[in-house]
């Protein structure tokens, strides 16, 4: 009884069945049927249509930044990346981006050329300085490398290297694009370029150190000349002083001097020193109304006015410029032991600390 009544059941939903099957191919047939080999559907895909090229300002190519008051102002651009490139002694490794520049409309004033853009600030200034750099090709030049063995050992040794730089040179260009300054060197700190700046990655200063010849000037923010390119080292002002040597540094006839320097303001008017310090002219800026002081192998602070404020009893005294912004400086003390070769800090008897500009102690740990 159970199968007949199935059966039933069965050859009553067959019209049902039936209809929406119908309905189902009657549904597709109405529809654009759907191409079957890959060149049918290729062609059904519509073609890419790549976008207008940016309008430039000029007609023809430019290489170099052109300075004019009428662009608004300006933005750097990524227009090329380049790739490793192989010649017969290996492979040699560009920078990997270029970068040119566009106004405010976004028209193209200059090709990508150049081989870093750094946007530099103080308060509300600005400006950008580039790098242009080029290599010859297959050219081999000898340099000393430092190197380091897996044993520790730490020597010196010839190396030869693929690249010849054939142009090398920096520019300051102004935020409105009106000003396009070349220079041989450009005080800045771009993370990797002296290891020795690690510690002065967010140093700002007032005005802009530039160099020409071997020396030193200073620019405003616009491209203006400060002071003209006459001082061994970068004047890095700062609360209104910058610190400069007396002697050129590489001047071995008056070793003991060249790290001579004094305090000068924006006229270059020395107003405190001279004092005795070492190579890192970077670490003399004021910060918080203090700068650091060296009397013998101790650090220490004066003001402004050239009076010690913190005793030289520091080893060492870390950040670029000694005070952070809040008036916090982080120090080392160490005693000095005498050995074989002579006097030196005792690295085991190492305390650091926090003082603030009165040198008063917030922390100090071993």
């Amino acid at each position: 009884m159970k199968h007949k009544l199935f059966i039933l059941a069965l050859i009553l939903c067959i019209p049902l069945i039936l209809t929406a099957v119908t309905g189902c191919a009657k549904e597709y047939t109405n529809n654009q049927p759907l191409p079957t080999s890959f060149n049918e559907r290729l062609a059904a895909i519509a073609p890419y249509t790549p976008p207008a090229p940016p309008q430039r300002y000029y007609s023809g190519a430019v290489g170099d930044f052109i300075p004019s008051n009428d662009y608004g102002r300006v933005y750097p651009y990524i227009g090329q990346v380049q790739e490793a490139k192989e010649n017969s002694e290996g492979y040699w490794f560009p920078d990997s981006c270029l970068y040119g520049f566009v106004d405010e409309r976004g028209r193209i004033i200059c090709d990508p050329v150049y081989s870093s853009v750094k946007l530099l600030t103080f308060e509300d200034k600005a400006a950008y300085v580039v790098r242009k750099t080029s290599f010859t090709q297959g050219v081999t030049t000898n340099y000393l490398d430092y190197k380091n063995d897996s044993d520790s050992t730490d020597y010196f040794a010839w190396g030869e290297d693929i690249r010849q730089k054939q142009v090398e040179y920096y520019a300051i260009v102004s935020l409105d694009g009106s000003f396009f300054g070349q220079y041989d060197n450009v005080h800045y700190v771009d993370g990797w370029h002296y290891n020795y700046y690690a510690d002065a990655k967010s140093a700002e200063y007032e005005y802009l150190a530039v160099c020409k010849e071997d020396l030193w000037g200073v620019i405003d923010y616009n491209g203006a000349e400060i002071l003209p390119c006459q001082y061994y080292n970068a004047p890095l002002f700062s609360e209104g002083l910058a610190a400069v040597y007396l002697y050129d540094p590489d001047d071995r006839d008056h070793y003991a001097e060249t790290y001579t320097y004094v305090y000068i303001d924006y006229t270059g008017k020395q107003v405190l020193g001279p004092f005795k310090g070492d190579y890192m002219y970077w670490r003399l800026a004021f910060s918080q109304g203090r700068a650091y002081n060296l009397d013998g192998n101790y650090y220490g602070f004066i003001d402004a006015s050239g009076n010690i404020v913190v005793p030289h009893i520091y080893a060492n005294i870390r950040l670029a410029q000694g005070y952070d912004k809040n008036g916090l400086a982080f120090v080392i003390m160490m005693d000095r032991e005498k050995d074989q070769h002579g006097e030196s800090f005792n690295e085991s008897t190492a305390r650091y600390g926090l003082i603030d500009v009165n040198g008063k102690y917030l922390k100090l740990r071993t």
